[in-house]
């Protein structure tokens, strides 16, 4: 099956708007080039948005110019913007990468506002959720970071998540889709980059098929986390009383909780208490 053919039954399993029209968020690299053409080639209703950060000099113009000689070569409607990221980093005393973030979905959705789309499309793939699974199990997020990076959230939508990096790069190359490389791509200073370029090439080795065995695991976890919510849920609502506006939770009641650990967690994190908190509250109880 053509990835074209797989695009476009993706679209209609999950469900995203077929003939109302779509903002897709295009940086001008080979992931958001082939979306913007695969919904060229779909026929399905689409304007694109480009964000320049400003943050790579002349290759930022560059990426810019791409994105718009596009749009004027197909007559698809594009919008685009300039931001001093450098000095919103500077103000917000925030990373590039979390200042760029912020920047980059604010505008995108008061550009989706404005202008009547329906979503906004990013060009994440299954690659970046295997590599986004990885890094949620380095940082022990738990059982919520098993879902890796999430098909729809809100008014945003990933219509490339079922592809793999690689035949991504074959239909740009059997479509002569005109894409620009990012150099900061290469570099490993960020953890995602460090992820991409290190560890999942070693692990590749030994498992040819990482990529797909992680992407299916990740849709397996996404329905066990729906089946933990509602066990743990339930196991709340018989530990929680509340008098006032004030909760309380007596203690042997809590004692006779199983698996006590996890129901602890789910507790205590409901109501921001640090993982170092919630592993001293365990070891008090159970020294009871």
């Amino acid at each position: 099956m053509s990835l074209q053919k797989k695009f476009s039954d993706h679209f209609k399993v999950k469900g995203f708007p077929v003939t109302e029209p779509v903002l897709l968020a295009v940086s001008g690299g080979v992931d958001s080039m082939v979306m913007a053409q695969m919904f060229l080639t779909a026929g399905s209703p689409f304007g694109m948005a480009h964000c320049n950060f400003q943050l790579r000099g002349e290759e930022s113009d560059k990426d810019e110019q791409l994105v718009l000689d596009w749009c004027v070569q197909h007559n698809v409607p594009v919008h685009h913007v300039r931001f001093d990221t450098q000095a919103k980093v500077d103000e917000w005393k925030k990373g590039i990468q979390e200042t760029a973030r912020i920047l980059r979905y604010e505008w995108l959705e008061k550009v989706r506002k404005e202008n009547g789309y329906a979503a906004i499309a990013t060009a994440h793939h299954a690659n970046d959720n295997a590599e986004t699974l990885l890094m949620n199990l380095f940082k022990g997020t738990g059982i919520s970071g098993l879902h890796g990076i999430p098909v729809t959230n809100g008014r945003i939508i990933r219509p490339l998540l079922f592809a793999a990096k690689k035949d991504i790069l074959i239909y740009a190359e059997e479509h002569a889709v005109p894409y620009r490389n990012d150099a900061s791509n290469s570099s490993d200073k960020y953890l995602r980059n460090d992820v991409r370029l290190n560890i999942l090439p070693v692990v590749q080795k030994a498992f040819p098929n990482v990529i797909c065995n992680l992407n299916n695991s990740i849709q397996r976890f996404t329905e066990v986390e729906v089946l933990y919510n509602k066990a743990v849920d339930a196991e709340l609502k018989k530990l929680l009383e509340l008098r006032g506006k004030d909760y309380y939770i007596p203690v042997r009641k809590m004692l006779k909780v199983d698996p006590l650990q996890t129901i602890c967690y789910e507790l205590f994190r409901k109501f921001g208490f640090a993982t170092g908190q919630i592993n001293d509250i365990i070891a008090l109880l159970n020294s009871e």
